[in-house]
């Protein structure tokens, strides 16, 4: 038994291993954002009512608000603060330090908590959506909910894209940008013929 355990690790079959199954790593979610997604429970909800489409998303409304939530306990850590945890505790400080460039004009990076950035959002307020290879842009009837920004009132690309960063880091706001987000992929696939998968979605917000 013992010669044939050994042949089997030497053509690269796994031994035995009688640990039951569990997540590579031990997943951490900051108290404070937590109560804040269970906070947003109500707004999560009526976004994907507003947003979904389901008779080409083939999700229910639960399933896309599903769908919303799981995105955004994604966004709020990477990999990298997964594995270093130290890093943990610095991770507030540059999401304000990201937060804080942009609304001065000097950036356009991804903001929490939906880790969107400005140029996405203003794709977003516009109802477009850009197509593969072509650049062009396709327009969808995609609506922000609250929001106060009409693209055109401003003058340069700064003013606009600092005046976005105050709206999606509001968590109301980033969540229906968030779900608008998601209509736009699901307008994408059907362009590109590709399954609106929760998968799929997930992708295009990435």
């Amino acid at each position: 038994d013992r010669a044939l355990l050994r042949m089997g690790r030497s053509v690269g079959q796994r031994a035995l291993d009688r640990r039951s199954p569990g997540p590579a790593i031990e997943p951490y979610v900051r108290p404070e954002f937590a109560a804040e997604m269970r906070d947003l429970r109500a707004t999560i909800i009526a976004a994907a009512e507003r947003h979904n489409r389901p008779e080409q998303s083939g999700m229910s409304d639960h399933d896309f608000a599903v769908l919303i939530a799981l995105i955004m306990y994604n966004e709020h850590f990477g990999w990298f603060e997964e594995r270093v945890t130290p890093v943990q505790a610095l991770t507030p400080f540059y999401e304000s330090l990201q937060r804080e460039t942009n609304e001065a004009g000097l950036s356009n990076l991804s903001v929490w908590p939906a880790n969107l950035r400005p140029s996405v959002a203003a794709e977003i307020l516009r109802g477009q959506v850009p197509l593969p290879l072509s650049g062009a842009m396709w327009g969808v009837p995609v609506h922000v909910t609250g929001t106060a920004i009409r693209p055109s009132d401003y003058r340069s690309e700064r003013a606009l894209y600092a005046a976005i960063t105050v709206e999606i880091t509001d968590p109301q706001l980033a969540v229906e940008y968030l779900a608008a987000n998601l209509e736009r992929g699901i307008y994408r696939a059907r362009w590109e013929g590709v399954p609106p998968t929760w998968r799929a979605l997930a992708a295009w917000h990435n």
